[in-house]
């Protein structure tokens, strides 16, 4: 990531965080099932940066869980 973009994504970060979600409640605060529900509603936001965010977030997701599937597969061997 460009070095220029790292404050913009720490603040968003942030104010993903520290943001009342619809129930008034942080969302670290908040059951799995409105999390979920919570996520959902960004997914589909109407404000592109919302979509994005939470696009970015579950990439970074898919590429630190990636490298343990390799390493549960046994090792290839060439016949």
């Amino acid at each position: 990531m460009p070095d220029y973009l790292r404050p913009l994504l720490y603040l968003l970060v942030l104010f993903f965080t520290h943001h009342r979600c619809s129930g008034g409640t942080f969302f670290h605060r908040l059951p799995l099932e409105q999390r979920l529900m919570e996520l959902a509603n960004w997914r589909r936001s109407r404000i592109e940066f919302r979509r994005r965010f939470v696009e970015f977030y579950g990439s970074l997701g898919v590429f630190g869980l990636y490298p343990d599937h390799l390493r549960a597969l046994p090792p290839f061997k060439y016949q």
